[in-house]
């Protein structure tokens, strides 16, 4: 088997094997976010609406490592768009 085109061998060998493959199953678990939140968004839309009419609202996001780097990415993009604290 090869993450990254790097054969779990040498993966292992280099500490590697569980980073390579999680970085390698990312576009798909991001594909499988995206129908679950097509799916849901009324469900989730009727959720945050009482949350957004919250003058005091704060959005924390949170992680580590590649979490961390896709929740400082979209920070910004959540501010202009919902106007909250992020």
């Amino acid at each position: 088997m090869t993450y990254l085109n790097i054969s779990d061998v040498i993966l292992e060998q280099n500490n590697a094997y569980w980073t390579a493959k999680e970085i390698a199953h990312q576009p798909k678990m991001w594909r499988q976010t995206q129908t679950i939140l097509k799916n849901n968004a009324t469900a989730i839309n009727a959720f945050m609406a009482p949350l957004m009419e919250m003058s005091n609202l704060r959005i924390i996001l949170t992680g580590a490592g590649t979490s961390a780097f896709a929740g400082e990415s979209i920070a910004p993009d959540l501010l202009k768009i919902t106007n909250k604290r992020v």
